[in-house]
């Protein structure tokens, strides 16, 4: 079903997963990097709002297939890890909107929702709705997309919002302070957004199937019936807020899988020690955000309680592995490196072969 290309780089990803060991780093050069229109990574240009679903949908999957055949053919020849991947996305309004089938805005690259759920009774009576017209619509492209598969790109089901983040869409800032006026409905909503993203994934995995024995998302391929999940909204509070709140209902999340992938970004330093903690997390994404710390030129403070048993994907510059080489080494690392062109990339890949690193 796969060519050579994507077949090899899911052998890699798998040894690496296999190999309970140090001074192991996988290299994706972000798409990101190239030339494209980022939503999508379109082929033609055209923002989010300018698509119209689910008329456009042929042509959306088309444009997004053109682009990654673009970015294969300038990336051909380039010995990194990157795992083609293909999947929906339609802004993260959206992905709230497929429980509470409020209605979307689109944007130029994003999209938003902004009637939330304000009656407790209303929210603690969501659950997973087929019948749900964003459902109705990420199915359809779903389906429209594994007509088109081709045989160098794999098909990544969606990413989905961590409980936290999908409460957070539910009731909107508001949240924040039901901490403390509603801490027991916020723990009840959270049981019905585990038990929600459960039948959501189940139905779209029954749709794109499994990838070579694992699933494929963040360039990355990982073994088992695992998906992706964001965990922004956990970084807003304390840890004693994520530790009552957000961990456990993720951890149901995983441990209902046996796999996933944790997302989440640098302003939530402070908690990002309790997520190294989840059980049957896959890997986490600790990623960088303008004036937060870098996880990058943190490593050293990182390697005291992360170590390589979880496997740690960060983002950063050529500059960046040159400079912390021996502490990198250290880890289980994926790094997302972000260049100005593929030479660039191919110097990075000679440096970690010549450390022994490839």
């Amino acid at each position: 079903m796969y060519n050579d290309r994507v077949l090899e780089r899911i052998e890699r990803f798998r040894i690496f997963f296999e190999k309970d060991e140090p001074e192991q780093v996988m290299v994706c050069v972000s798409p990101y990097t190239f030339d494209n229109a980022f939503v999508g990574f379109n082929s033609n240009g055209k923002k989010l709002k300018e698509w119209r679903f689910p008329e456009d949908i042929e042509q959306n999957i088309s444009s997004q297939i053109a682009y990654m055949d673009y970015y294969l053919e300038v990336t051909d020849g380039l010995d990194d890890d990157y795992v083609p991947i293909v999947s929906p996305f339609l802004g993260v309004g959206f992905l709230g909107a497929m429980l509470t089938g409020r209605d979307v805005v689109f944007t130029d690259d994003t999209s938003w929702v902004h009637d939330t759920v304000d009656d407790w009774d209303e929210a603690l009576s969501l659950k997973y709705d087929p019948q749900n017209r964003h459902q109705i619509l990420i199915q359809s492209i779903l389906r429209e997309l594994k007509k088109k598969q081709k045989e160098n790109f794999t098909i990544g089901s969606m990413s989905h919002f961590a409980p936290i983040d999908m409460a957070n869409a539910v009731r909107g800032n508001t949240l924040f302070y039901d901490y403390y006026d509603n801490p027991q409905k916020v723990k009840a909503l959270l049981g019905r957004i585990v038990d929600y993203t459960i039948d959501c994934q189940r139905a779209l995995r029954d749709i794109t199937g499994e990838v070579e024995g694992g699933f494929t998302t963040a360039s990355m391929w990982m073994p088992g019936d695992g998906l992706f999940m964001s965990e922004d909204a956990g970084d807003l509070g304390s840890s004693e807020l994520y530790r009552e709140f957000a961990m456990p209902a993720t951890q149901k999340v995983l441990s209902h899988f046996g796999a996933g992938f944790v997302h989440h970004h640098a302003k939530g330093w402070q908690i990002h020690k309790d997520i190294t903690k989840l059980k049957d997390m896959t890997a986490v994404e600790f990623s960088w955000d303008p004036n937060c710390p870098r996880p990058v030129d943190h490593l050293d403070e990182l390697y005291a309680y992360h170590t390589h048993k979880v496997p740690l994907q960060i983002r950063c510059r050529p500059e960046d592995i040159y400079k912390n080489i021996e502490i990198m080494r250290k880890f289980r690392l994926i790094i997302m490196l972000n260049v100005e062109n593929v030479g660039e990339a191919q110097d990075v890949l000679n440096f970690l072969k010549d450390k022994g690193l490839r």
